[in-house]
């Protein structure tokens, strides 16, 4: 009879420790999973913020490219417009027979170049704040 009982003590200590060790393989299975879980959110985070970098950098470049386009588009019209009046202003005096005429000034070759000048450096920096806002980041 004290066999029968230690028997049966020792079949229920086993089936409590193949519960006991179910639990825990589940319980480690449940922190596995979360653990996952929260990886793959984090990851979904990170992608989610890096997309939306992604695309302000883009609206950036594009913006400056834009910009870019303008300036040279503005400088370009800038140096016609100063060769046109630097034509223009040769062109009109003309030594009249038998008076003195000065040739023209030199003034007015040197506001058509500056203006040339001006519009060339606005489109030098402008280019040159796109390709360090475009290449090296913000």
């Amino acid at each position: 009879m004290d066999r029968e009982l230690r028997h049966e003590q020792d079949a229920r200590d086993r089936k409590q420790r193949a519960m006991d060790l179910e639990i825990e393989r589940e319980r480690r299975f449940d922190v596995r999973e979360s653990r996952l879980f929260d990886q793959f959110r984090d990851y979904l985070d990170i992608t989610r913020s890096d997309l939306k970098d992604a695309v302000l950098v883009r609206e950036r470049a594009a913006r400056l490219q834009l910009q870019l386009k303008h300036s040279e588009e503005n400088a370009a019209a800038a140096a016609a417009a100063a060769a046109e009046r630097s034509r223009v202003a040769h062109d009109v005096i003309q030594p009249i027979t038998g008076t003195s005429i000065e040739p023209a000034q030199p003034a007015h070759s040197f506001i058509a170049l500056s203006d040339v000048v001006d519009a060339c450096y606005q489109s030098y920096v402008w280019y040159n704040c796109a390709e360090k806002l475009f290449f090296n980041g913000k």
